[in-house]
């Protein structure tokens, strides 16, 4: 779909895409990544300093003294791409000098015809206390294995949710919505909605659910085309319009009289 190249240490989309597209969403990746502000040392060392929770220069350079050098890393992953949507993962790992590991982990979901980050509600149209049953009946935790064959498993959500409300709250940005990053991946089994859960401790907990199971709420054109998922909205189908005239259209209950007509592609 779309491949990437490394510019200035941070992936950049390539391809045949909208040319503002493109700029605007490489320009958004680029602001993931700590080595890709070396160019702007201003940036740079204002993003060192809030890093280390330190006020100014001076200060960050006594840390530095006193700790001695610390080791960090980034990376990122591209768990789906389509011709309208684009998921992007970053995770970076501070390890510094006789501390406790330090993880970051941050996610957007880019529609391709805008190059804007889609919202949460955006992609669904569900309630909270909908989401939140169906969530804990169908939804699933990524419990970590010490197996290299079997480094995941996937086990009910209740294993790795200590309070589903303070997730819920971040997730619907009620309170606080720093704790929480979704985005979509594409797997054997086909489309899940996953969620990185930050505020749980230390380490950070991935958290999934099928998006078959959430089929009667999918908002976005995109989705909704994927899983045939319209209802009786004939505006919410992406087709040609074909400027001939007829009498009437019928999509099931739904039928057009005014005149045109539009052709749906749907497989065969």
């Amino acid at each position: 779909s779309f491949p990437t190249r490394r510019s200035s240490d941070s992936p950049q989309l390539e391809g045949e895409i909208n040319g503002q597209v493109k700029e605007a969403v490489n320009r958004d990746l680029r602001n993931h990544f700590m080595a890709a502000l070396h160019e702007d040392s201003a940036a740079y060392v204002q993003k060192l300093m809030t890093e280390y929770n330190v006020k100014d220069l001076e200060g960050y350079r006594n840390l530095m003294a006193e700790s001695g050098p610390d080791e960090f890393s980034e990376d990122y992953r591209l768990p789906y791409t389509s011709d309208e949507l684009l998921s992007f993962t970053y995770a970076s790992t501070l390890y510094p000098a006789g501390g406790r590991p330090q993880f970051t982990f941050e996610s957007k979901t880019y529609d391709l015809k805008t190059g804007d980050a889609v919202t949460f509600n955006e992609l669904l149209s569900i309630e909270p206390g909908q989401f939140k049953d169906v969530f804990q009946k169908k939804g699933y935790y990524m419990e970590e294995l010490s197996i290299p064959d079997t480094p995941f498993v996937k086990v009910p959500v209740s294993v790795g949710m200590e309070d589903m409300d303070e997730f819920m709250k971040s997730l619907y940005a009620i309170e606080d919505a720093g704790c929480v990053a979704y985005y979509l991946e594409k797997t054997d089994s086909g489309l899940h909605l996953m969620f990185n859960y930050q505020c749980n401790g230390p380490a950070m907990f991935t958290f999934g659910i099928d998006l078959n199971e959430l089929k009667p709420w999918l908002e976005h054109p995109a989705l909704r085309n994927m899983y045939r998922s319209w209802g009786d909205n004939i505006f919410s189908l992406k087709g040609t319009i074909l400027p001939v005239k007829t009498d009437s259209i019928c999509f099931g209950e739904y039928t057009i009289r005014n005149g045109g007509g539009y052709t749906i592609t749907s497989g065969d």
